[in-house]
């Protein structure tokens, strides 16, 4: 049975690196082709904790079966990696230095789901005392199958495995922030730019960005501030989609774009590129 890599907020690419905007063209493209039976996970897909050691901290994970069958779902503990070339790839947990897996504790780790129905798993991470690293992560994976076999035929029968990320900040220890540009590109199919960056600290950052177009003579001739922000995780490469800048708007000339970032944590840094605009 197929089973197409994890969705999530720190899980979007599998050990074979494909990504989520593959699966769902995929499932997009193919589904009068698939079997639409599955357990959705409906809350959030990063839990995000900065508990003080010593102390618990509980989330709350909600699940839907959105199929027509009854659905037996399992949810397991993982560690993962992650890299600019092979994106996140998911080890057995407890084997990263910086796995907190072992912190965490489910009310729930399977179960089964009729139809429409809804079941709510409390996650509980209890920081140690003596723990003194900036950071910590693992994260959970929530897979789902069908209780009685399909017997449809001439359809695929797709599981799909979601990853949530459990992510932790020491709020008694000072990470290191270290976020360097990678590249900053326009796609020219799409006229929209492009910054991607490497977090080579130890700790995850939430990061925004905005734009200013500045000409020779220092004045801003254009400015953006709606590019999304996204989470970081250490050593972690993303990509940010800035806002399209209208060329035409712009006389020909010579101009510097100024990308100005900053994380959830305050942190500010930032990046140019020189830009000639033709007729």
């Amino acid at each position: 049975m197929p089973l197409i890599p994890p969705r999530a907020g720190v899980g979007a690419l599998s050990s074979q690196t494909m990504k989520p905007f593959t699966n769902i063209f995929i499932a997009m493209a193919f589904a009068p082709l698939f079997s639409a039976a599955q357990v959705v996970v409906e809350s959030e897909l990063t839990f995000r904790s900065s508990a003080f050691p010593g102390h618990t901290e509980t989330k709350t994970l909600r699940l839907r079966n959105v199929g027509k069958t009854s659905q037996r779902y399992t949810i397991s503990k993982s560690d993962l990696k992650s890299d600019c070339d092979s994106g996140y790839v998911y080890l057995a947990h407890g084997t990263t230095p910086y796995s907190n897996a072992g912190w965490i504790d489910l009310e729930h780790y399977s179960g089964e789901l009729a139809p429409g129905e809804v079941q709510q798993v409390k996650v509980q991470l209890s920081v140690p005392s003596e723990f003194t690293e900036a950071a910590a992560r693992s994260c959970l994976l929530v897979e789902s199958a069908p209780v009685q076999a399909p017997t449809a035929h001439g359809k695929l029968h797709i599981r799909v495995r979601y990853a949530i990320g459990m992510v932790y900040r020491n709020p008694t220890v000072s990470g290191e922030v270290l976020m360097h540009a990678q590249r900053l590109s326009l796609d020219t199919n799409s006229g929209v730019w492009a910054l991607q960056y490497l977090n080579a600290g130890n700790v995850d950052r939430i990061v925004s960005s905005r734009v200013r177009i500045v000409d020779a003579s220092g004045q801003i001739v254009y400015k953006s501030d709606h590019t999304p922000s996204k989470g970081i995780l250490p050593n972690q490469c993303r990509t940010f989609h800035l806002e399209t800048v209208p060329k035409a708007s712009l006389p020909p000339g010579n101009y510097e774009m100024v990308v100005l970032s900053e994380t959830d944590a305050g942190e500010k840094f930032g990046v140019t590129k020189t830009l000639r605009w033709d007729d």
